[in-house]
């Protein structure tokens, strides 16, 4: 069913077409009550007679009619009219991400890429932590209004077909499947129960695409599409566009993994990864002086996404002179003459003396026992040491004058006992 502009649908008056995909026909049209336009999305093969089609529509198109995010298109009334559906939704002044790569005359650099992967990401997650999924996520569901500036904003199109995750009963069209199979995830290929994760693998299909101007597994056949989905490494961006970062590798092939329990848990960490792939960390500027270390390369551009999904580089601008730091006048350097190296003198250990007494001490008791000389020699022995300069290594003066106050201790308690024995003989002498 086409519409005409001028022609009335629903109680709207069609003012032009904004787009046709694969789930309808989106016109811009004057709303027949308020002083505004709305984006009327008539949904195509989906007859308004048919009550379980039209019952999954209005469920799900109420549910996401709760999501209020800036970066969500909000969908403001849906119904029935000439056995059609169709869904009213919030006007964005903009393009869809997959016209903006074939646009003429724009460039899509991987900074903009991610940035609008980075806003999807917002209302994906909001809408998870709401209990929806959107399960169609495309270049075609991002719409992008602001011009490419810093005030650009990507918001997610499309929520009506979500579903609450929290309902058990599955909504089906017989064998269909509810993704445009160029970034639909494994589980639901295989027909399996999916959650956020199946938005989040797209999320990462999405992201290459932006980065390379093609689908992550451009095969002829869709059987050939759903087995490199199901069976084939996730592809790598780098081997498309060369100067991309090897980072970036990564955070696809971690958003694109066969198993979900490996992939991100939320949008956000995808967008967050992506963005840190692309960071090249700044050295940090010092207090070292100026050195000329010749030309400096100029920097590589970022990719950047033409007409037609073709990709090329930006051309590389004239490495322009540096200017020469200006650096205060040195004082002129005096001739270096090497002086004499004098160490200092050793200071003698306090316990030198003690080692000293001792040993004179046993010395002069050595009368009475020849071992007592030898200890008492060898006290003196280590309290020379203890203030001797020339004494650099072995146990050190600390520790020879240690050792002569042991021996010396040595000696006299040697001294005392032979002197006691002495005695005891003396007084135990008979008469």
């Amino acid at each position: 069913m086409t519409l005409t502009p001028g022609s009335e649908f629903a109680g709207y008056t069609i003012e032009r077409l904004l787009g046709a995909g694969g789930m309808g026909t989106v016109y811009l049209a004057r709303h027949p009550r308020l002083p505004r336009y709305d984006a009327l999305k008539v949904l195509s093969g989906a007859p308004g007679g048919n009550d379980q089609f039209r019952a999954r529509f209005e469920r799900e198109a109420d549910l996401a009619s709760r999501l209020r995010h800036p970066n969500i298109v909000t969908i403001y009334d849906r119904g029935a009219a000439d056995d059609q559906l169709w869904i009213a939704m919030e006007y964005v002044d903009g393009i869809d991400a997959a016209h903006l790569m074939s646009q003429p005359g724009t460039s899509l650099t991987a900074k903009r890429a991610v940035a609008i992967v980075a806003d999807a990401a917002k209302g994906l997650d909001y809408a998870h932590r709401s209990g929806l999924l959107h399960r169609d996520v495309k270049p075609a569901n991002i719409l992008v209004t602001g011009g490419g500036d810093e005030d650009e904003r990507a918001l997610i199109a499309d929520f009506g077909i979500a579903r609450s995750m929290d309902e058990s009963q599955r909504f089906t069209v017989g064998d269909n499947v509810l993704a445009t199979l160029a970034y639909a995830a494994p589980e639901q290929l295989e027909g399996d129960e999916s959650d956020s994760r199946a938005d989040i693998y797209a999320l990462g299909c999405t992201l290459y695409e932006l980065l390379t101007g093609s689908t992550p597994y451009p095969y002829p056949t869709l059987g050939a599409i759903m087995r490199a989905h199901m069976t084939a490494p996730p592809p790598r961006p780098t081997e498309r566009i060369r100067n991309l970062p090897a980072r970036i590798d990564a955070v696809i092939a971690r958003a694109m993994d066969k198993n979900p329990d490996r992939r991100y848990s939320t949008c956000r960490e995808l967008a967050e990864d992506a963005t840190q792939a692309l960071t090249v960390p700044l050295q940090k500027m010092t207090n070292a002086p100026f050195t000329n270390s010749g030309p400096q390369r100029p920097r590589q551009p970022e990719p950047t996404v033409q007409s037609g999904g073709a990709h090329r580089s930006q051309p590389q601008p004239t490495a322009q002179p540096q200017p020469t730091q200006w650096r205060p006048p040195q004082p002129t350097p005096r001739p270096f003459t090497p002086q004499p190296f004098h160490s200092p003198a050793p200071k003698p250990s306090p316990l030198a003396g003690w080692s000293l007494g001792t040993g004179i001490l046993g010395l002069i008791s050595c009368f009475t026992l020849i071992g007592g000389f030898t200890l008492g020699v060898a006290a003196v022995w280590l309290g020379l040491g203890a203030v001797s300069k020339d004494k650099q290594r072995g146990l050190g003066r600390s520790g020879m004058a240690t050792a002569g106050i042991i021996l010396g201790a040595l000696t006299l308690v040697a001294t005392i006992f032979w002197l006691i024995y002495v005695i005891r003989l003396e007084v135990d002498k008979p008469s």
